[in-house]
């Protein structure tokens, strides 16, 4: 059986600290749309947190399914830079979404 575009598709996408410009186009919601999990940090410094709501909010607007996680702390980059925080658990946070959006697949 050959695999189709629809088959290669992700089921959902996690990004973290979501960065808007003028220069670059702005992400919208289609048809197709994945479920997302934002993870961001309130005292980003090269990422405003306004960004990640923002990217929650347009993704609910359009009747998407999306979940936003704002910790106090963290700073930028903190993918796989433990900090002694909260923010710390937001893998373990991003599995039990995904437990929840695909109980038979765990």
């Amino acid at each position: 059986m050959a695999n189709t575009a629809e088959d290669c598709r992700p089921n959902f996408a996690a990004p973290t600290y979501p960065y808007f410009s003028s220069h670059l186009p702005r992400i919208a919601p289609t048809d197709y749309s994945l479920p997302l999990f934002i993870t961001a940090a309130t005292d980003d410094s090269q990422v405003p947190i306004q960004h990640s709501i923002e990217f929650y909010q347009l993704w609910r607007d359009a009747g998407q399914l999306a979940e936003l996680h704002i910790y106090q702390k963290g700073e930028h980059g903190f993918v796989g830079q433990p900090r002694g925080t909260a923010i710390d658990s937001w893998i373990d946070n991003l599995f039990r979404w995904l437990k929840d959006l695909y109980p038979d697949c765990f």
